[in-house]
């Protein structure tokens, strides 16, 4: 959808697009705040986390399903399909890693993970490069702060091999929370904005003398 222009088409597309975002925002707080480290902990905080992550993957990839794609949307078709694929497959882990765990398959269960957090990492830059294509300048800071905040808590988890900078993840987590609420909110604002002008600069050029003549 240009600057200047947005189609019933680009409104019914950027209104699927606003709905995946309205559902990627508890998801995005439910992923960080199941990367807090209760697992070891055991017993109900190890189980509230398992149901925490399978809700917050399982929102993440149906908010991304109903994404429409690009320029409507954040993602390209094919990578908005291996999104998908990757946070379904997310979900799913959670309740493998639990209850049906192989030993033998950790080291390709390990590699997999890294691949998802790099995957969860980039969001927040590509949502930030889309507000800034669509001149939503005050969202796209507001990712790109979330991005670096999220890069750095896992450097310094990756670096140290320690787990306490992930009790940070929660505040990012309601920031983004927040950010993707109003993110939905103001591209769709855009959207019905620049339809009325388009529709309003088209009735101005029917109203001009002459521009019926054929």
């Amino acid at each position: 959808m240009s600057a200047e222009h947005a189609s019933p088409t680009d409104l019914e597309r950027v209104a699927a697009t606003r709905r995946g975002l309205q559902l990627a925002a508890p998801g995005f707080l439910l992923v960080l705040l199941g990367s807090v480290p209760l697992a070891a902990v055991g017993g109900a905080p190890a189980a509230v986390s398992l149901v925490v992550r399978f809700a917050g993957w399982s929102l993440l990839a149906l908010a991304m399903a109903l994404w429409a794609p690009t320029p409507n949307g954040p993602l390209p078709a094919w990578l908005k399909g291996l999104y998908v694929l990757a946070c379904a497959g997310a979900a799913a882990r959670a309740v493998y890693h639990h209850w049906l765990f192989e030993s033998e398959w950790a080291r390709w269960e390990q590699r997999y993970v890294q691949l998802l957090w790099v995957a969860f990492l980039a969001l927040p830059w590509i949502l930030w490069r889309f507000c800034q294509h669509r001149g939503l300048t005050g969202r796209a800071i507001t990712w790109l702060w979330c991005a670096m905040g999220l890069l750095i808590v896992f450097a310094i988890n990756w670096t140290t091999r320690t787990s306490w900078a992930l009790w940070l993840c929660p505040a990012i987590g309601l920031m983004l929370f927040f950010n993707a609420r109003l993110t939905a909110r103001d591209v769709w604002t855009d959207a019905i904005w620049k339809n009325a002008r388009a529709a309003a600069l088209a009735a101005d050029e029917a109203a001009q003398p002459g521009s019926s003549a054929s």
